[in-house]
């Protein structure tokens, strides 16, 4: 196991905010992994297989108890600009809310009463504002199989949200060796680590599951143990 930077130049804007921006590189190498496997096998994956699949990334794993931390940064921006918001327009049809079962009289030029800010479901706006950044590149820091995240990175395309709008495309990327002083910055729990409690969040792919969420901060995983 090595300790790796992943540089990788952008090609415009990219839908990165709130809890995005801590969530760890690992996450990237999740998908990738989890979507070549989907692309190899001939039948659809089961829950266990992703799980397996996601539990043997090629990243080094610090031991919090009786679980653990993949040795991989947050993001880090470089050379970022101002961007005004963005309005997209998605097709909310009154048919759609007719198919559900809702009452006609209920439906307002496709958009239930009452429901009109509603933010998921049937019900969720059609025109949502999204905050992209400009930026010039981004950075992460790693510790793992440096051969074996290059070959995971083949097919990496964008970060963040909306890529099949255009948003996060990635230009280029290079993946060096980093200095053995470069700090691997990224959530941490304060069970584990001296850092400051910041909010509960989940600590290891895939992140957008609701259960296992943590007190965190965010600090150096390369600095020992509480």
């Amino acid at each position: 196991m090595v300790k790796l930077k992943i540089n990788a130049n952008l090609a415009g804007p990219l839908i990165l905010n709130g809890s995005a921006l801590c969530t760890p590189f690992d996450s990237i190498l999740a998908y990738l992994a989890v979507e070549r496997a989907k692309v190899q096998c001939e039948k659809p994956l089961e829950i266990q297989q992703m799980v397996d699949i996601i539990e043997s990334l090629p990243l080094e794993k610090i031991a919090t108890g009786g679980d653990y931390l993949n040795a991989a940064s947050m993001v880090s921006l470089h050379g970022e600009h101002a961007h005004d918001a963005v309005t997209i327009y998605k097709s909310i049809r009154v048919q759609r809310f007719l198919d559900a079962g809702i009452d006609s009289g209920t439906v307002v030029d496709g958009v239930r009463q009452r429901f009109i800010a509603a933010g998921s479901g049937s019900y969720k706006t059609g025109a949502p504002s999204l905050y992209p950044r400009l930026a010039n590149s981004a950075s992460w820091t790693v510790r793992g199989d440096k051969e074996k995240i290059i070959d995971l990175l083949r097919n990496w395309t964008h970060i963040g949200k909306k890529s099949a709008l255009g948003f996060g495309r990635i230009k280029d990327y290079a993946v060096t060796d980093a200095s053995k002083d470069d700090p691997i910055i990224r959530p941490l729990p304060v069970d584990y680590f001296d850092v400051i409690p910041l909010s509960f969040m989940r600590l290891k792919p895939a992140y957008w599951i609701q259960d296992g969420r943590m007190l965190s901060g965010v600090g150096d995983i390369t600095r020992r143990l509480k």
